[in-house]
């Protein structure tokens, strides 16, 4: 496979640098755009080598792009392997399923946030509003998804 660089601006490239590349133990940058971009590939792609160039010719085309810590993370053997930046737990409606997936949400972060903090968000379009808050035109207020940060 031939490493293709993409272009990028000045400040794209810096940015790519500090936050997406892989380093040295002495925090020496050891990959380049193009060769972060391969690891990425190869990783999501895992033994499907033409899935991996497929993947390698849209990213580098910028007609796909993985999220940060995909970037960062796949394929990084200095990385914790968390590909996901973001968590989303249904629930019922009822106190118990509320509570319940509280619980779910407290032990994703126990188990996995340590250094490598996610967000831990709530589907909640399951819920039905009992009091008047949203009758009317305060309707926007209402919103199907809560985001909670790491505690």
């Amino acid at each position: 496979m031939k490493i293709v660089e993409p272009k990028q601006s000045v400040a794209a490239l810096a940015i790519t640098r500090k936050r997406y590349l892989m380093t040295d133990k002495n925090g020496r940058v050891i990959e380049t755009p193009g060769e972060m971009l391969w690891r990425v590939a190869q990783h999501m792609a895992k033994l499907d080598k033409s899935a991996a160039e497929e993947f390698y010719q849209l990213m580098v085309a910028k007609k796909f792009v993985c999220s940060g810590k995909a970037m960062f993370e796949a394929g990084n053997p200095g990385g914790s392997g968390q590909l996901a930046a973001c968590f989303v737990l249904p629930i019922e409606d009822s106190i118990d399923a509320i509570f319940k997936t509280l619980g779910q949400a407290g032990r994703l972060v126990i188990t996995i946030c340590h250094d490598n903090i996610p967000k831990t968000g709530c589907l909640i379009d399951q819920i039905k509003l009992t009091s008047n808050f949203s009758a009317g035109h305060n309707r926007h207020i209402v919103r199907d998804y809560i985001c909670f940060a790491c505690l």
